[in-house]
């Protein structure tokens, strides 16, 4: 079964240049974030410019509870300490929740967090990360309108899932990228990331 809607949390560089990517090719993303002012900017228009170009109607929410009752795929694309309290506002409708499978989009752990919040509430997902963040990008705010400027989309995305390669979720990842390589284990995308590879070390050394 193919995935109806993808949602998107998370109204950051990495959030909005995954929208926009999806929009380019023909997906109708909703995208979460706690501003109401954001809402109404990207409902009017995101500004894209780089690698993807035009103005784009954005649909978003602050409403995590439309979120979770209208996207059957949702892609977390948060800082990693934001990750646990997205996950408790989720299971505040999990009975409700539409949604099949979850992907952390540079993983950082994310995908063990999902795993530990699904066997907690005893129900069965799909759940996948993503070793670092595949879009170059920056996000302009005013106080008039919102901006995008994406320098550059990688090829390439490595990604991890809980068991064999599914296909349904490689079908909306291969409109997006050309070259998508398998990990076995969401140990090899966290550890694979950048962040723990550049920051870990130069706090142990403390070096920060």
């Amino acid at each position: 079964m193919a995935y109806r809607r993808i949602g998107i949390i998370g109204a950051g560089n990495t959030g909005l240049a995954l929208a926009a990517h999806l929009v380019s090719k023909g997906f109708t993303p909703l995208v979460m974030t706690r501003h109401a002012r954001i809402v109404n900017m990207l409902e009017e228009g995101l500004k894209v410019q780089g690698a993807i170009q035009g103005v784009l109607p954005i649909h978003a929410t602050t409403d995590m509870h439309k979120l979770v009752s209208s996207c059957d795929l949702l892609i977390v694309s948060t800082w990693a300490n934001a990750h646990s309290e997205i996950l408790r506002q989720i299971a505040r409708y999990s009975d409700e929740s539409s949604c099949r499978s979850i992907m952390v989009l540079n993983g950082n752990w994310g995908a063990y967090q999902v795993t530990n919040f699904a066997d907690r509430l005893g129900i069965h997902l799909g759940i996948a990360e993503s070793a670092g963040m595949p879009y170059v990008s920056r996000r302009n705010l005013s106080e008039k309108d919102i901006n995008l400027s994406i320098s550059g989309i990688k090829d390439s995305i490595t990604v991890s899932q809980e068991s064999t390669a599914d296909s349904e979720l490689e079908s909306p990842l291969a409109l997006l990228f050309h070259d998508i390589q398998y990990e076995d284990s969401f140990f090899a995308t966290s550890l694979s990331a950048p962040n723990p590879v550049i920051h870990a070390p130069l706090c142990l050394l403390n070096l920060a």
